[in-house]
């Protein structure tokens, strides 16, 4: 075995666990350097930041920080404190190491030689299987051996579906009782163009496949950014709206979360979007969302069931300390009815949403309705002499 290949299998090794690459560039880390930083060990306001910057990817207790990226970190959470109150969701993504092959995560900036990954090509779908999803639009080039890796699957794969599709011709003219094939039809004298069949649904609807506009209709501005996954899922779950991935949207919107004014007027989807489709729903149902930690929810979701960011929520949970006399966790109290107001859910789907039975759901909500009227209201009204 060749060096690269023996250098290439083990780089694979670490895909899978990335016990050694930075969650935020996917560098990864040698063993014989201790330069790496635990999000376990790291401040709150860092990890707040760091979450932004790496959405949609999830962040766990075991991701590691490289050196680059948490100097990168410190100097923009910094900024942020000193400027201005930004929303962390505002800050734009910033890469410790930039010339990294992704999939394996060693750094190419000094390699001799590189591929190339066009959009159109099939070993590029190889390749952002061991790709963080917040990195996928930024993968332009890999390492020989990534590459070489799977340009041997795609031949496999191509290989494998060959000798499923081809018949045994030998057997079938052996037997007797073989069926005769029709007659070929006549031939045409204008070539006809096979179209890509569409199926019509009278219940979802989608979004026309175009970067040059914002998703939202009659939006002007300017930014042409990517939509979250997890937005994408959850639109489609909640309200029966497909987003394909050629879709962008502009920064207005992405932190307003006012996903529910989508509208459209098509209905019609190729087989393969349909397949697309019921990922997505089996992704979207078997997410879970911790409303009893508001800091660890990503903040387009944050943004998407509350309309809150967390320091406005918690700003908000803080000003009714009565509430939490009255309901067993007042963090996802006040969510249940922050939910309803921003998305205007029944109460059977909220049940749904919190795991909760519909009566608790009503119970919560009229508790966290008295306990603003008083901690809040009464505040506000001039006291009586």
């Amino acid at each position: 075995m060749s060096n690269i290949s023996r250098k290439h299998r083990q780089s694979k090794t670490r895909i899978f666990d990335r016990q050694n690459r930075c969650i935020n560039c996917s560098f990864l880390i040698p063993k014989k350097l201790y330069d790496k930083h635990p999000v376990e060990q790291a401040p709150m306001h860092i990890v707040t930041t760091l979450r932004a910057w790496i959405f949609p990817t999830e962040l766990s207790p075991d991701s590691i920080i490289c050196t680059e990226c948490y100097k990168l970190l410190q100097k923009q959470t910094n900024a942020i404190n000193e400027e201005s109150n930004m929303m962390s969701e505002e800050c734009l993504p910033i890469l410790g190491h930039k010339s990294i092959c992704y999939p394996c995560g060693i750094s190419i900036s000094r390699s001799a030689r590189t591929y190339s990954v066009p959009h159109d090509v099939k070993e590029r779908s190889i390749l952002l299987e061991s790709v963080p999803l917040h990195l996928v639009s930024r993968m332009e080039r890999v390492c020989v051996a990534c590459w070489m890796s799977a340009y041997r699957e795609v031949k496999r794969q191509h290989q494998h579906d060959t000798n499923h599709s081809v018949p045994n011709v030998e057997s079938i003219g052996d037997s007797p009782d073989a069926p005769v094939p029709p007659p070929l039809p006549p031939p045409q004298s204008e070539k006809v163009l096979q179209q890509t069949p569409k199926i019509k649904s009278s219940l979802y609807r989608r979004a026309a496949c175009t970067s040059s506009r914002c998703i939202f209709q009659n939006c002007s501005r300017s930014e042409r950014l990517l939509i979250p996954s997890a937005i994408k899922d959850l639109v489609l779950y909640r309200q029966k709206f497909y987003i394909p991935n050629g879709c962008r949207v502009c920064r207005y919107h992405l932190n307003q979360g006012h996903w529910n004014e989508l509208t459209s007027e098509l209905v019609d989807f190729t087989g393969e979007q349909f397949d697309v489709i019921m990922t997505m729903m089996e992704r979207a149902a078997n997410s879970y969302l911790d409303f009893s930690n508001i800091n660890i929810m990503s903040p387009h979701l944050c943004r998407y069931f509350l309309g809150l960011n967390s320091d406005q929520f918690y700003d908000l949970l803080n000003s009714i300390p009565n509430l939490v006399d009255h309901v067993p966790n007042a963090s996802v109290a006040l969510s249940v009815l922050l939910v309803k107001l921003k998305t205007g859910d029944s109460n059977e789907r909220l049940a749904t949403l919190f795991n909760k039975p519909r009566s608790t759901i009503e119970r919560w909500m009229g508790k966290v309705k008295s306990c603003l009227n008083d901690d809040l209201i009464k505040n506000l009204l001039p006291s009586s002499k």
